[in-house]
């Protein structure tokens, strides 16, 4: 039995900290575990202003490739709209083996604590 997930949930919100974000899914598909991808309204944000436009979520396999040169399965990386409160990622028929919120707001990270949310 192997220690590495083989599928990790990832949740950007808006916190300074784009590049952590990037290098983190880098890391793990480099390693050839499958992303679950959710961003936040201002996650998405931060990407741009802190990485340029080249990192908008739409294209962030594509600078993936090309800012770290990691190759992965057109499959490995699944991202999932952050409203979608019925995508596969919320359900427990669908379960990921770790989850990872990188750059993690202190409002995200008291809605954890506490059990709180309006989306995934």
């Amino acid at each position: 039995m192997s220690d590495k997930p083989s599928r990790v949930a990832v949740g950007i919100t808006g916190a300074s900290g784009a590049l952590y974000a990037v290098r983190t899914l880098a890391a793990l598909l480099a390693a050839n575990v499958r992303v679950d991808l959710v961003v936040s309204d201002f996650g998405r944000r931060l990407l741009a202003d802190e990485l340029g436009p080249d990192a908008a979520v739409d294209r962030l396999g594509s600078y993936l490739t090309a800012r770290y040169g990691v190759a992965f399965a057109s499959d490995a990386l699944a991202v999932h709209r952050n409203r979608d409160v019925g995508a596969a990622i919320a359900s427990g028929t669908s379960p990921c083996e770790a989850m990872v919120i990188v750059p993690c707001s202190m409002k995200t990270l008291a809605g954890v604590a506490h059990g709180l949310s309006r989306n995934l």
